[in-house]
């Protein structure tokens, strides 16, 4: 599979961060990012990797079935639309996910700045920015609004508040030649 880009990490980490502060700050479970692989079925094996995913305490696999793919199902799992992703693509993968186990999957499009709430049993639920994404009883107290973002880098008067001083740097662009293109140099 191919990188999702720009939006797709910086969405996923968002997630990631939050749900994970959440969870230690309660001491809930593990919050994992999209390296983590987890059996749906077995004989023929099945492993997905979610953007993020998050366990429960109770549910967390011995230490050591931890180096490997995990036999546990998240009890919640989020995936994050890529520009990569075919049309369709994202709500199939979701769709499979609550049908093996998955409590509460939300998957979220950074496009359109909406998010799909999937639970066993039930139709999906669209919600758009402004509204709340709540981990119900998979991830206890926890709530986000819709693509909400905390800003990821410190504005320029933050780091010179903080005794940094801002240079500029000179970038190199694939397929632009800076000699051509003076903009370009920063």
């Amino acid at each position: 599979m191919s990188p999702g880009g720009f939006d797709h990490s910086d969405t996923g980490e968002e997630f990631l961060t939050r749900m994970r502060v959440h969870a230690r700050e309660h001491q809930l479970g593990q919050v994992l990012g999209s390296d983590a692989g987890f059996f749906f079925e077995r004989d023929p094996d099945t492993v997905r990797a979610p953007d993020v995913s998050f366990i429960r305490t109770d549910w967390l696999p011995p230490p050591e079935q931890r180096k490997h793919y995990s036999p546990v199902i998240p009890d919640l799992v989020v995936k994050v639309v890529s520009s990569n992703d075919r049309p369709g693509e994202p709500r199939d993968k979701m769709q499979f996910s609550p049908d093996h186990g998955v409590p509460l999957v939300w998957v979220a499009d950074p496009g359109p700045r909406t998010a799909a709430v999937h639970e066993p049993g039930a139709e999906p639920r669209v919600l758009c920015e402004g509204d709340v994404l709540d981990g119900g009883d998979a991830l206890p107290s926890f709530a986000v609004p819709v693509m909400g973002r905390v800003p990821s880098w410190p504005s320029a008067d933050a780091a010179q508040l903080r005794g940094h001083t801002l240079r500029p740097q000179r970038r190199q662009h694939i397929g632009r030649d800076p000699l051509h293109h003076p903009e370009l140099l920063l």
